[in-house]
């Protein structure tokens, strides 16, 4: 089949070939990089995230403690207070921060939980400092147990919940990213054992195909110079439907021309 496909054709072919297998390791390479940068761009985002999340249980831990103090102790201390008002701002603004990064359905929901818990924390503390200012102890040990402890608590597992939910995710961004370089490796080797036996196979082609028909060609027009008219140019060379096939056609013309010319030559003798 090859036989009749032309030099120029073949020779085409190869090159088409190569630059294919050349422009698909490219295109890998450079998925693979992107791929690799949007893996990192959001583990980045995911930790910055995990991060938001275990600070604001250590603020409401913080608070936690605080108020485990005063409702023991029965009275209001300034500075703890002061403290739990700071870490209450805080721990809004990290859950505005979260709830505005945040870009999956349950990275919203999670933050939207802390916060709907972390509302019903604020108004337990604030009932329970009412109850402090008005000396009320044994409310003020009651409203801790029974309403302020809990709340805190289901806040600080919601905030704990969604640092895990977050550092998942930087696993399996992690695993992607490796899966996704291991793709580009194998596409890498595989293109490049591709190229090397398409070039093994077309040089093996173009050897047998061309340059061994073009070798006894030429040694074949040497023996027609010298006047040796003997042999016919090969068939399977005049079949074939390439420049090796019009060489050999146009030989064998030229053969059989030179044969009649020497037998008229003869006859005139």
């Amino acid at each position: 089949m090859l036989q009749n496909v032309t030099i120029g054709r073949k020779l085409a072919f190869m090159i088409i070939g190569g630059a294919l297998s050349i422009t698909l390791m490219t295109v890998a390479g450079m998925w693979g990089i992107a791929s690799n940068e949007a893996y990192e761009a959001d583990s980045r985002h995911r930790m910055n995230q995990a991060i938001l999340a275990h600070t604001m249980g250590e603020d409401l831990g913080a608070n936690v403690s605080r108020f485990a103090e005063m409702a023991l102790s029965g009275s209001s201390n300034r500075e703890y207070l002061a403290q739990a008002m700071e870490n209450r701002q805080r721990i809004q603004a990290n859950i505005a921060e979260f709830k505005a990064k945040a870009t999956s359905p349950e990275g919203r929901k999670l933050p939207q939980e802390m916060e709907d818990s972390f509302q019903a924390v604020i108004a337990a503390d604030n009932l329970l400092m009412e109850q402090l200012r008005a000396g009320h102890r044994a409310e003020v040990v009651r409203i801790f147990r029974e309403k302020s402890l809990p709340k805190l608590l289901a806040t600080v597992q919601t905030t704990r919940a969604t640092a895990a939910h977050e550092q998942e995710f930087v696993v399996r961004g992690d695993l992607a990213r490796k899966a996704a370089a291991e793709t580009v490796s194998w596409v890498m080797i595989l293109g490049g054992l591709g190229v090397i036996g398409l070039s093994v196979v077309f040089g093996i082609a173009l050897t047998r195909g061309i340059v061994k028909p073009l070798t006894r060609a030429i040694v074949h027009l040497g023996e027609i110079a010298k006047g040796d008219l003997s042999r016919d140019a090969p068939p399977e060379f005049q079949a074939r439907g390439d420049e090796i096939g019009q060489l050999a056609r146009s030989k064998q013309t030229m053969i059989v021309r030179d044969r009649k010319s020497t037998r008229l030559n003869s006859s005139h003798l």
